[in-house]
């Protein structure tokens, strides 16, 4: 820990680029500071009780209010400055006490897009020295297996693709928050053998990396490689290479 989308060698890495002004993180760092997400003043939206897609349930709250979490952590690792770890809290604390279950037809995508954005946000902000006490950290380990893992448990079988890579990063992203061995080993062996259409196999149809949706339309085709990356290096932190399993499919 942490152990998601940055470890602490890439926390390190980044500040020492901004620090030096190095092209292109530093382009990029100057885009997250301006976001109206970024800012340790935003006003959150949410929290709800109930939230999810088709119809459509405080799908804007939580992804605004996800979004904010998350960029705000990052503020914090980066700059060190309290104020966003604060606003992250809040985003975190709010929702953690107020939401208790996923809602609608599409709520597995609810679960799967918005959930993998507060969990990375609460993982930086309980492993960075943050100040954020324990027992509101434990809270939200209880949030995610209450309220969030139930929609997402069980992936989504009757669905393309991008629905299952979204479930996987949110299960993977839970398993380590909460380091349940159990919970990771059983994301890792669906990735690669999963009966869905988001594992691995089934979702980078051909060898050449034409993926299930590539007929489709390229933003559904980029959708599912960016989440489906997203647990490939979350695997990768913990020391589990999914980009290079089965002669290189997912990095094809």
């Amino acid at each position: 820990h942490p152990g998601l989308l940055h470890s602490q060698q890439d926390l390190e890495r980044i500040r020492e680029a901004i620090r030096h002004k190095t092209l292109p993180t530093y382009d990029g760092f100057k885009v997250l500071r301006e976001s109206k997400y970024s800012k340790h003043d935003y006003r959150l939206r949410g929290p709800a009780v109930a939230w999810g897609r088709a119809p459509n349930i405080a799908i804007g709250q939580a992804a605004d209010d996800a979004t904010a979490a998350y960029q705000n952590a990052l503020m914090w690792c980066i700059t060190g400055d309290k104020k966003h770890a604060t606003k992250t809290a809040e985003i975190l604390n709010r929702w953690s006490e107020t939401h208790q279950r996923m809602v609608g037809v599409d709520g597995v995508l609810a679960a799967g897009l918005q959930g993998f954005k507060f969990v990375n946000a609460a993982e930086l902000l309980r492993h960075t020295d943050a100040g954020w006490p324990e027992p509101q950290a434990v809270r939200c380990e209880r949030w995610f297996r209450n309220a969030i893992y139930p929609k997402i448990e069980h992936y989504a079988h009757f669905a393309n693709g991008n629905w299952e890579t979204a479930a996987l990063q949110t299960n993977v992203a839970i398993a380590v928050y909460c380091s349940d061995r159990k919970m990771f080993e059983s994301t890792m062996h669906y990735a690669v053998n999963g009966c869905g259409n988001g594992s691995i196999p089934n979702l980078v149809v051909y060898d050449s990396g034409q993926c299930q949706e590539t007929t489709r339309a390229q933003h559904y085709a980029q959708l599912g490689l960016g989440t489906l990356a997203n647990a490939a290096e979350i695997a990768w932190n913990q020391g589990v290479d999914l980009y290079g399993w089965n002669n290189n499919r997912l990095m094809r």
